[in-house]
């Protein structure tokens, strides 16, 4: 038999498997080299002409790790870091100054990211984070603010509608001026 005709027989059968076995995105990062499962969350998939759709999605939770910033640049301005090893920190900041600033850990689950708070102050302990929502635009990760729903629903990804990080949120000023320039408003696909 030909060389090629060996090498389609190996990808049938390792097709075969992976049915069988039900092959999952893994991250063998973990110390001892172990399969780990990614978690498998819905996530709102925004195209670029603003469409929204949810999707299940199998997330690095490592992805998520990083300086996130959504605010207005007066009043409502949050900085939030999510550790790699699971804690965050989080400030509010406004015109006037630090309004509050809470810390403690966070988890990625089936319905996004989850902010426990071991510790906060001001605003943030009277108006805590809720659940974020995870969302994708243009190869970007964002987090949603569940009490900021439909805000993104309506208006899309913006700087006041959702948690980002640096690089995202050029892509959103941009990806605005030209929905601007065509005269078009974000719908979402539901």
């Amino acid at each position: 038999m030909s060389g090629g005709g060996h090498i389609m027989r190996r990808l049938i059968a390792t097709g075969l498997i992976c049915s069988l076995v039900g092959c999952a995105p893994t991250d063998s990062s973990e110390p001892g080299g172990e399969d780990v499962r990614l978690p498998e969350v819905g996530v709102i998939a925004v195209a670029e002409d603003a469409t929204q759709i949810e999707v299940q999605e199998a997330v690095d939770p490592a992805r998520l790790a990083g300086r996130y910033y959504v605010g207005d640049g007066t009043g409502y301005n949050l900085d939030l870091n999510l550790g790699a090893d699971g804690t965050f920190d989080c400030t509010w900041r406004g015109c006037l100054g630090v309004y509050g600033t809470s810390a403690g850990t966070w988890a990625l689950g089936p319905d996004g990211v989850t902010v426990t708070a071991v510790r906060s102050d001001g605003m943030l302990q009277e108006k805590p984070l809720d659940r974020l929502r995870v969302a994708t635009f243009q190869g970007h990760y964002l987090l949603v603010r569940e009490s900021y729903l439909d805000m993104f629903e309506k208006w899309g990804p913006t700087r006041g509608s959702c948690l980002h990080q640096e690089a995202a949120g050029a892509v959103i000023d941009f990806q605005w001026a030209g929905w601007i320039q065509n005269g078009a408003v974000p719908r979402t696909g539901r």
